[in-house]
């Protein structure tokens, strides 16, 4: 793994106060809940979960939106987020469905294995190498410091044959005027209006991930007349 960077440590905390600050509301936003709509219905048209048999790692899960989605179509889903409030708000929400931790939990662990909170973390993604048949991470990659080290670290907690499958903005020319609160000046985005198609297919490479595809989608609402794309990216542990 390469070395984290001051810039990248500022970046990572500077996610973890965000996130931290909207966790008690995040979950009652219309266009959060919308487009985690949209996302997990592309997941769920990808791959064929199993509700008898199919474990999740869901990456930077939020209040759990997305798992959610997915959790009538699976046996386990363990949520993994930066943000203890995240993951607090998440647990409150699994505890009221009256679900069991061992079928639906989240726990926090760092973007990077050394930037984990060492007080609210259950180690680093190492703990949870060779468990999961299926990996999601969904609008998330673009706040990534590095999407390829993050890319090996979810490759290494799939089984053999398991599906890494991630959902982003798909970068194009003029997308960072399109998102002004992701602009240059952001302390939040690392990757500002996006990942491009060509960045993703390597970070996926690097990490030794087979039978890769990509479909891109008109996912969200336009925005200044503009269609927003994102990226559907799918690869295997060999």
């Amino acid at each position: 793994m390469s070395a984290v960077t001051p810039d990248a440590q500022h970046i990572v905390e500077a996610n973890k106060a965000y996130f931290d600050s909207v966790a008690e509301t995040y979950d009652t936003k219309p266009h959060a809940i919308e487009l985690t709509r949209r996302l997990a219905s592309l997941f769920l048209k990808a791959y064929p979960f199993d509700e008898d048999s199919t474990a999740i790692l869901d990456f930077a899960c939020g209040t759990g939106l997305i798992s959610q989605h997915l959790t009538p179509h699976a046996k386990s889903i363990v949520g993994v987020d930066i943000s203890p409030g995240m993951v607090r708000r998440y647990n409150q929400r699994v505890e009221q469905q009256g679900l069991e931790p061992e079928d639906m939990r989240a726990v926090c662990v760092g973007v990077e294995a050394d930037l984990k909170d060492e007080g609210n973390s259950e180690g680093d993604l190492t703990d949870f190498e060779d468990q999961f048949d299926v990996v999601v991470c969904a609008a998330s990659y673009h706040h990534f410091p590095s999407i390829e080290d993050t890319t090996r670290q979810l490759a290494s907690v799939l089984k053999a044959g398991g599906t890494l499958m991630v959902a982003d903005l798909l970068k194009a020319e003029g997308a960072e005027d399109l998102y002004p609160e992701h602009g240059n000046n952001s302390s939040l985005v690392c990757h500002h209006g996006g990942i491009a198609e060509a960045d993703i297919r390597s970070a996926f490479e690097a990490a030794g991930l087979t039978e890769m595809r990509i479909s891109v989608h008109d996912i969200a609402a336009k925005r200044k007349g503009q269609s927003v794309k994102f990226f559907l990216m799918l690869g295997k542990r060999a």
